[in-house]
């Protein structure tokens, strides 16, 4: 890959990565509690997934800006990554749900009721980072940070860590509510956004054709299951 992130941008990029998946929920849920007024759980995401963009942005802001002048020079390959890659996803999560559906009639993503009852509450805030902020944060952090660090040393460790962490912190706000089989077949149903986001990442080289695919993909999962 051609387009790398510098030593500052990847440092930094790591050490925000470790907030985001261990520390950044419970600051921003103490700050809410000491509002007058509290935000509502969609709000407060909203709130947490703003500031996680510009923080990624400023951060990866050398990195972006070179991917941003790519696209305009290679925006075929973009495009052509971006539909490869989503029948690929289309494919495998079909099939995917498919058999789960015929083997485990009771399974459910265990994210589903959750975004369904904050989309229901307040559909706008909660709508706008699901679509539009949280695939260039997720992006930025497990296709940008991860899988572009490690790809140069490891092409096969790349794929396999920005994958797994992808589908495990999904899962992250679950594990004490749900059930270990529940929990196992929520991780699986993630793993083909996981692997096929990446793919598409590596053969654009350019970080704007994942978040892209992944906003498609989010949208679509949005109003289904609103």
């Amino acid at each position: 890959m051609k387009n790398k992130m510098t030593l500052s941008e990847s440092v930094l990029g790591w050490f925000y990565l470790f907030l985001s998946i261990f520390v950044m929920s419970s600051i921003m849920n103490f700050l809410n509690s000491k509002l007058p007024t509290p935000l509502s759980n969609a709000w407060l995401s909203f709130a947490t997934v703003c500031f996680s963009f510009v923080i990624m942005v400023l951060i990866l802001h050398t990195f972006l800006s070179t991917a941003a002048t790519n696209v305009a020079k290679d925006s075929v390959t973009t495009l052509c990554a971006m539909a490869l890659g989503f029948c690929v996803y289309y494919t495998c999560t079909t099939l995917l749900s498919r058999y789960m559906s015929s083997y485990f009639t009771s399974f459910f993503n265990t994210k589903d009721p959750y975004i369904a009852n904050m989309l229901k509450l307040d559909f706008v805030p909660k709508a706008i980072g699901i679509i539009f902020l949280l695939p260039c944060v997720e992006e930025m952090l497990y296709r940008g940070v991860i899988f572009n660090s490690l790809h140069g040393h490891n092409r096969v460790l790349a794929y396999v860590l920005s994958t797994l962490i992808y589908s495990s912190v999904h899962l992250m706000g679950s594990i004490a509510s749900q059930e270990p089989i529940t929990l196992f077949w929520s991780f699986v149903h993630y793993l083909p956004a996981g692997f096929t986001l990446a793919w598409v990442y590596e053969k654009s080289d350019n970080i704007f054709a994942p978040a892209l695919l992944h906003m498609i993909i989010n949208a679509m999962g949005v109003f289904s299951v609103r």
